[in-house]
């Protein structure tokens, strides 16, 4: 590898070990694989279903949209590309096949054309026994197909789940996580006081007309938004604000 090349990717590491939380952990790694032509990433780490890296990742830069149609029309259980990648334990790419002989892979292809990806690369990551850990980043190009971008990219993906694994680790200061909550949109605002009233993601996509799937894609942005580690360190926060405002209103 290039020297120039060796201290930009140094560079990009260093921006992922120094991210103080999630947020800046994802800001930190989508920077990165941009830097490398894609577009957007998810990484699920130690999920004992494999298909988890695309269902509920701990980290995700795409859309909401995307993985909410992608649940609700169960593309999961056909999409022969992820099989594919799943099925080796090395880096693999796959890029979109509208041509191919399957009516739903090419049904699957323009969808995913549709949210401009042309192609993929999966990671494998390390995982605990019975589980699998992963990174899935996406381009809207195919010319990213490169051994060099393989390796660069799989250099990325173990430098942010040791990152993640460390935060998730540390006790986080609840105090200085109130003032991500202006970071959520109301109905996030909303999901997070349901939960915080001991409502199950279930009971709440009935209270407030959402699917399950919804719910679940809410509050994993709730979490990386707030950069905590937990539904209940997400809960906690609201509640510490709530009881701040009670606090002001009775004094």
């Amino acid at each position: 590898m290039p020297v120039e090349e060796l201290a930009q990717l140094d560079e990009q590491v260093v921006k992922i070990h120094t991210a103080a939380d999630i947020c800046e952990l994802v800001e930190a790694l989508t920077g990165a694989i941009r830097w490398l032509g894609f577009d957007d990433l998810a990484i699920a780490v130690n999920k004992r279903n494999p298909y988890d890296s695309t269902l509920t990742p701990d980290i995700c830069s795409r859309p909401e949209p995307f993985i909410g149609i992608y649940q609700k029309r169960r593309l999961f259980e056909n999409d022969q590309y992820l099989k594919r990648c799943l099925s080796s334990g090395t880096p693999k790419w796959a890029t979109v096949d509208v041509n191919h002989p399957e009516p739903f892979v090419r049904e699957l292809s323009h969808f995913l054309l549709s949210h401009n990806i042309h192609s993929a690369v999966h990671v494998p990551l390390p995982a605990k026994k019975g589980c699998s850990s992963s990174m899935i980043a996406t381009a809207s190009r195919t010319d990213v197909q490169r051994t060099d971008i393989l390796n660069k990219l799989a250099i990325l993906a173990r430098a942010a789940m040791m990152k993640l694994e460390l935060l998730r680790s540390v006790p986080c200061e609840l105090a200085d996580k109130e003032e991500r909550l202006d970071l959520l949109t109301a109905q996030q605002i909303e999901i997070l006081k349901w939960a915080g009233e001991g409502k199950s993601n279930s009971t709440i996509a009935v209270i407030m007309g959402l699917s399950k799937a919804g719910v679940d894609y809410h509050f994993r942005a709730i979490i990386s938004k707030l950069g905590v580690a937990s539904r209940t360190q997400a809960v906690a926060i609201i509640a510490r604000q709530n009881d701040a405002a009670l606090r002001a209103k009775n004094a």
